[in-house]
Order: C-alpha cells, then sequence, then structure tokens
C-alpha cells in the first residue's frame, strides 16, 4: 500500500485534539482584564494571556471565554503568539453582547499548533468605539 506524504505527526495531533482533556488557563484565579482602543473597531494594547515558559508541551487553544463584557454591542478578540515586540496573529473571532452580558460566552476557535513555552497575548477592539472592556481566558489541550 503506497503511503504516499503522510504528516504522522499531524495525524498524531489531531488525534490528540480529540482525546486529551483540555484546561483553562488561567485556572483557578481571576481572569485578566482586557481594554478596547478608543476609537470605533480600533485594538487596545497587548494583554499578556500565556506568559512564556507556561505551558511545557506543545498546545492547541480551542476556545476564549469571554466574561463581564462592560458594553453592549459587537467586540473582536485577537490572540497572538510570540515574544513582546515580535507578536504574530494566530487567531481572530468576533462575539456579540447583549443585554445582560454577565453571561460567560464561549467563542470556538482554532490556532496553530503552538510549541511548548509559547507565549500568548491578546488585543480585543470595540464596535462602538471607547474604552469598553472584558474578562478573557483561554481553553487549550496540550498536545503531550
Amino acid at each position: 500500500m503506497f503511503m504516499g506524504n503522510i504528516d504522522f505527526k499531524k495525524i498524531f495531533y489531531l488525534y490528540k485534539r480529540f482525546v486529551n482533556s483540555s484546561k483553562p488557563y488561567p485556572s483557578m484565579v481571576n481572569t485578566t482584564i482586557y481594554t478596547a482602543g478608543v476609537g470605533t473597531w480600533q485594538l487596545g494594547s497587548f494583554v499578556e494571556t500565556i506568559p512564556v515558559n507556561t505551558i511545557t508541551t506543545d498546545y492547541t487553544i480551542t476556545k476564549i471565554q469571554c466574561a463581564a463584557i462592560s458594553a453592549v454591542s459587537s467586540y473582536e478578540v485577537v490572540l497572538y503568539s510570540g515574544l513582546a515586540g515580535s507578536e504574530i496573529e494566530i487567531c481572530r473571532t468576533r462575539l456579540a453582547a447583549g443585554t445582560g452580558t454577565n453571561a460567560v460566552l464561549n467563542l470556538d476557535v482554532v490556532t496553530p499548533i503552538l510549541p511548548a513555552n509559547t507565549r500568548i497575548s491578546a488585543k480585543i477592539a470595540y464596535a462602538l468605539g471607547g474604552t469598553a472592556t472584558l474578562a478573557m481566558s483561554v481553553i487549550y489541550i496540550p498536545m503531550n
């Protein structure tokens, strides 16, 4: 049987995505608050989400959890990997917050498989401008 150019490492990681348990970050502590930029759809400043050398196996992020949303309307959330000053976008998604924004919103995302010890940071933007805020954590799956 001809196997062609099969990347067995990718198959292994795909398998791990479905059999490994997901984990939140941060865990058992308060989440970090993110602030949008002042202008309409303006991204705020980088906020460190997962510090470097924190997750010590390869991993992938599968969800973003948002809570404590300060204002009603649409937001955009952008995740980046890399050290401060050399961040690379790895994921971008949107959420719409209606009245009763105290609910936790789980956003499904797909990131590349990230090397062990990768630092993650994030920025948010708000549709109506102003300095809207939300609390955010991520759910990841270790690939060990």
